[in-house]
C-alpha cells in the first residue's frame, strides 16, 4: 500500500508543473487581436493625446515586435493585431510590454503570453484535475479492492479522454493529444469492464456460498 501511495504522489508532483498562468492566450499561426485597457487618472486614453507601443519577444527572448505603434480605440483600449507569422511556435514563454505616454506621464505594463493549438485560455488546469482524480480514484479502488470505486475511476478516465479529444491538452490539439485521449478512453472502458467483471464474480461467489450454507 505504501508503494502505491508513493507512486500516486509522484504522478501528482510530475503533473502539477504543467499548469499554465499566462496573461494572454492566442492560437498558433493565427492573427491575434491584442487589447490592453488604457487610462490617464481614471479617464480613458485619447488617441489624440496618448501614444502606446507594443514590444513582443519570442520564447528565446528574440524580438518579434519592437515598439510598434498601437491603435487607441474610442473606448480607451490600446489594440494591435499581431500577425500570424509572429505566432508560429507553441509555447507559454512569450513575453512583452506595452508602453504608453501622453508626453508628460509614461507607464509600462509587462505581460506573459501563451500560444497554443486552440487559443483556449483554460490551460491544463481542468485536464490535470480530471487526470489526477482518475488516477487517485483508480489507486484507491486497487488499494481498497473495491470494484464500485473502480467503476467511478473508469468513468473518470473516459471523461478525461473525452475532454482531451474535444479541447486538446493545454497548448496542444493534434494527433498526439487525440492518441492520448483514445488511450484514456480505452483505459476507462477497461477499468469499467474489469470492475464489472469483479462485481459480477463477487455476486456469484456470494450466492454460491449462501446455497452451500443453506
Amino acid at each position: 500500500m505504501k508503494n502505491k501511495l508513493t507512486l500516486l504522489l509522484l504522478v501528482v508532483t510530475l503533473l502539477l508543473p504543467m499548469i499554465s498562468a499566462a496573461d494572454y492566450t492566442f492560437e498558433y499561426s493565427t492573427d491575434a487581436y491584442f487589447k490592453l485597457s488604457c487610462d490617464t487618472n481614471g479617464v480613458p486614453c485619447d488617441d489624440a493625446t496618448v501614444d502606446c507601443f507594443l514590444t513582443l519577444r519570442d520564447p528565446r527572448n528574440a524580438y518579434l515586435l519592437n515598439n510598434i505603434s498601437m491603435v487607441i480605440e474610442a473606448s480607451g483600449d490600446a489594440t494591435f493585431t499581431i500577425p500570424a507569422n509572429n505566432l508560429t511556435e507553441i509555447s507559454t514563454a512569450y513575453t512583452g510590454k506595452v508602453s504608453c505616454t501622453d508626453g508628460t506621464i509614461s507607464n509600462t505594463e509587462t505581460f506573459t503570453m501563451e500560444v497554443n493549438g486552440t487559443g483556449d485560455d483554460r490551460g491544463n488546469d481542468l485536464f490535470i484535475i480530471l487526470a489526477l482524480a482518475s488516477l487517485l480514484v483508480i489507486g484507491l479502488a486497487v488499494i481498497a479492492e473495491n470494484e464500485y470505486i473502480g467503476f467511478m475511476g473508469g468513468t473518470l478516465f473516459i471523461i478525461t479522454g473525452m475532454y482531451a479529444l474535444i479541447y486538446g491538452i493545454g497548448n496542444m490539439a493534434n494527433m498526439y493529444t487525440q492518441a492520448i485521449a483514445y488511450v484514456s478512453i480505452g483505459l476507462g472502458f477497461l477499468f469499467f469492464i474489469a470492475a464489472g467483471y469483479k462485481a459480477a464474480d463477487g455476486n456469484v461467489s456470494f450466492s454460491s456460498q449462501n446455497e452451500l450454507d443453506f
